[in-house]
């Protein structure tokens, strides 16, 4: 059920075993800058497509119902298309690509994944639990430059950020956590990285503040 008051679009799961496709479709619904309050429950989804200024606010409080999202299938949860300056937001939100509490071992299942053409683009990540193959991927092309920002969130992956792009990123208050320490992927005989980055012509600047990095 999906019901708008003001510019905030409300999202409510009252299946116990989860509701299909809710998430995607009040995106579709939303018009730019509009915040969707995405209330405690299990949201299956296949990819959540954002392309426009958008906020997802869940609720992810410890002793409290949570919000999260399950992508069942082997690619990202969340995928922004940014062709044009857009501001994207996503709080309190619990974000897994998983089959039956597995993690899916391919390296197209990423928790969020940030495609820019575009300059201007400013993306908020805060209060997040991930667990993805890969936790956040950025790529930007045309020497375009992004903002992202990361901020008291959990990531726990094969790779948990991984940056091809051009921009300022600043992770705080972060915990990165390699899958072998969680067990959730068991097959896996290596560990991967907490953060990966290439830039092409060296105009990325990362801020690092208490980022916690284990596991890998």
């Amino acid at each position: 059920n999906a019901a708008f008051q003001g510019n905030v679009l409300t999202v409510n799961c009252s299946n116990l075993e989860g509701c299909v496709g809710l998430i995607e479709e009040a995106v579709n619904t939303a018009p730019a800058n509009s915040e969707i309050s995405i209330e405690p429950g299990l949201y299956l989804e296949e990819t959540i497509n954002i392309n426009k200024s958008i906020k997802l606010v869940g609720k992810r409080e410890f002793g409290e119902k949570e919000t999260i999202i399950v992508n069942y299938t082997p690619e990202p949860a969340i995928f922004i298309n940014a062709n044009v300056p857009m501001s994207i937001g996503f709080e309190g939100l619990i974000i897994e690509s998983q089959v039956k509490d597995v993690l899916i071992e391919s390296d197209e299942a990423k928790g969020i994944v940030i495609s820019s053409n575009s300059s201007n683009v400013n993306i908020k990540l805060e209060n997040l639990l991930i667990r993805s193959y890969v936790g956040v991927s950025v790529k930007t092309s045309n020497q375009e430059s992004i903002t992202l920002t990361v901020t008291g969130s959990r990531i726990i992956s094969l790779l948990g950020v991984d940056l091809a792009t051009e921009g300022n990123v600043s992770i705080k208050s972060t915990k990165l956590t390699g899958p072998l320490i969680e067990s959730a992927l068991p097959s896996l005989s290596d560990a991967g990285n907490g953060i990966n980055a290439y830039s092409q012509i060296g105009q990325l600047e990362i801020d690092l503040e208490a980022v916690e990095v284990e596991g890998f």
